[in-house]
């Protein structure tokens, strides 16, 4: 099956189904079935620091109008309140969803795409994303295949 490595945060706002576009500087053909692979770094947009990274984007979402698609309350927490950074796994396959399509640069724009725009980026659409079990592998660039077997009651869902 085909797998997609994405950093952290932005794989597990895929798999959640929070985050329905993924930009890339390169266009795909490819429609349907796509594991998502979360890198074993975090994407450090902001700071070094995921706790931080999470509490920034949420400002951000907020400041631009878009509380309703990216606020606290999305982030997996701890008893305690505090942001849970242990769901955020790393180094493996997280989830699974659908290319349902691939619109050009020009068409990623703020009005069309939402608060996940990236100008001048290809932004891939996606549809009926999903948390899996942590399979721990090594990631890649670009589209890449991987062996995934899944279990019974996956079966039932794809």
């Amino acid at each position: 099956m085909k797998v997609l490595s994405v950093k952290q945060p932005w794989a597990w706002l895929i798999t959640n189904g929070i985050k329905q576009v993924e930009n890339r500087t390169w266009k795909t053909n490819h429609r349907g079935d796509l594991l998502i692979h979360a890198c074993k770094k975090w994407d450090h947009i902001i700071s070094n620091d995921p706790g931080e990274v999470l509490h920034d984007l949420t400002l951000l979402a907020e400041l631009h109008g878009y509380e309703d698609v990216l606020n606290i309350d999305t982030w997996p927490k701890q008893p305690n309140g505090a942001i849970d950074l242990s769901e955020f796994k790393t180094g493996g396959i997280v989830g699974k969803c659908r290319v349902a399509a691939c619109l050009p640069p020009e068409q990623n724009t703020l009005e069309k795409i939402g608060f996940f725009s990236v100008r001048d980026h290809y932004a891939w659409i996606i549809q009926g994303a999903e948390e899996l079990e942590f399979k721990p592998c090594k990631g890649q660039l670009g589209l890449w295949d991987y062996e995934y077997e899944p279990k019974r009651e996956e079966l039932l869902l794809f």
